[in-house]
C-alpha cells in the first residue's frame, strides 16, 4: 500500500498506522506502543527483518530495544548528588543511536537516556539503581553498548547435506559463498574472516509447504526439495550493534536474493551434491534475533 511504501522511505519508521475512514497514514518508529482494538486502523511493520525494514539503523534500534534499552523511566536528575556537583550538560543528538555512541565514546558513561520528543541526550557518570516511571514511551534509556551476538537461519533447496559433507571441498566453497552473499567488512576490507559461525542441518523434505517464502513457488516445479538449513551466528566484541553492521543487508527479501544469486553462479560447481535438473534458491529466511546480555555495570 502507499502508506507501507511511505514508512520503508523514512530512515527510522518502523511501523505504520493506516485509516480507512480518513484515508489517513500515520508512522511512527521502533518505539511505538500497540493500541489494539481500534475500528478502522490497519497497522504493521515496515517489513520483515525483526519488525523494521531494510534499515539499518531500524534493524539495529529494534534489536537493542528488545535486549537492553528501557522506555519510560526518569533518572533526572541524572547524577548522584553524594558523589558529583552537577550532571553532565545535555548534548542534542539525531537518534537514540546515536546518543549511545556518545555514551559509548565516553570512558567515564555508565548511562544514558535519550528523549525521543526533543532529541536531548542526557550522559551519566554513574549507573542509578531506580528511576522515576512516566507515562509513554519517549524516554529511552540504557548502556553504553549492548552485548550480544545476531542470529537467523537460512533455507537452501535443492542440495543434499549427506553429500556436502562428503566433499570437503564443496563444503567449504558452499560456507564460503554463503558468508560472502550475507557478510562484509564494515571497515571495507573483503568477508569477515572471524566472528562469525556457520551450522548446516537437514532440512524438511516438505519444509517449503510450511516456510515464509519471498514469492509463491509451485511445489511440483521443484520435486527433489532436499534442502539445507544453515544457521547463522555474527559476534561483534564492541555489541550487537556493531554485530548488525557486518551484515550486506538487513532486509529479508534481499538477503534471500543475494544468496540465490552467489549460488547460481556456482551452480555448476555444486551439481554433484544436487538432484539431477534441480536449481539452487534460498526458500526461507528467518526473523533477525539478538542474542545475549545486557550491559551493565
Amino acid at each position: 500500500s502507499a502508506c507501507l511504501r511511505r514508512c520503508r522511505k523514512i530512515p527510522q519508521c518502523a511501523h505504520f498506522t493506516y485509516v480507512a475512514l480518513f484515508f489517513h497514514c500515520h508512522v511512527s518508529d521502533s518505539f511505538a506502543t500497540p493500541q489494539p482494538d481500534r475500528l478502522g486502523s490497519i497497522s504493521a511493520p515496515a517489513g520483515c527483518v525483526s519488525g523494521a525494514g531494510p534499515r539499518q539503523n531500524t534493524v539495529t534500534t529494534m534489536l537493542l530495544q528488545k535486549r537492553c534499552f528501557l522506555n519510560g523511566v526518569s533518572y533526572a536528575p541524572w547524577f548522584d548528588a553524594a558523589e558529583e556537583a552537577e550532571a553532565t550538560a545535555p548534548e542534542v543528538v539525531k537518534d537514540v543511536l546515536q546518543c549511545q555512541n556518545r555514551c559509548y565514546h565516553k570512558s567515564w558513561c555508565k548511562k544514558f537516556q535519550y528523549n525521543a520528543f526533543t532529541h536531548v541526550c542526557h550522559l551519566m557518570h554513574t549507573w542509578p539503581a531506580n528511576g522515576t516511571f512516566v507515562a509513554g514511551d519517549y524516554l529511552i534509556s540504557g548502556p553504553p553498548q549492548c552485548l550480544g551476538h545476531i542470529a537467523f537461519n537460512l533455507t537452501i533447496e535443492n542440495v543434499d547435506l549427506e553429500r556436502l559433507n562428503n566433499s570437503p571441498e564443496l563444503l567449504h566453497l558452499f560456507t564460503y559463498t554463503l558468508k560472502k552473499a550475507i557478510l562484509r567488512n564494515p571497515d571495507g576490507n573483503d568477508v569477515p574472516n572471524r566472528g562469525e559461525a556457520v551450522t548446516l542441518s537437514k532440512g524438511d523434505e516438505g519444509g517449503m509447504r510450511h516456510l515464509f517464502t519471498e514469492k509463491f513457488v509451485e511445489l511440483e516445479s521443484y520435486p527433489y526439495n532436499t534442502s539445507v538449513i544453515a544457521s547463522f551466528a555474527v559476534y561483534a566484541e564492541k555489541g550487537i550493534s556493531f554485530a548488525v553492521a557486518k551484515l550486506v543487508t538487513e532486509g529479508r527479501f534481499q538477503l534471500s536474493n543475494n544468496v540465490t544469486r552467489h549460488l547460481k553462479m556456482l551452480r555448476s560447481r555444486f551439481a554433484p551434491v544436487m538432484p539431477i535438473g534441480s536449481d539452487l534458491f534460498v526458500s526461507s529466511v528467518s526473523p533477525i534475533v539478538a542474542v545475549g546480555r545486557e550491559g551493565g555495570p
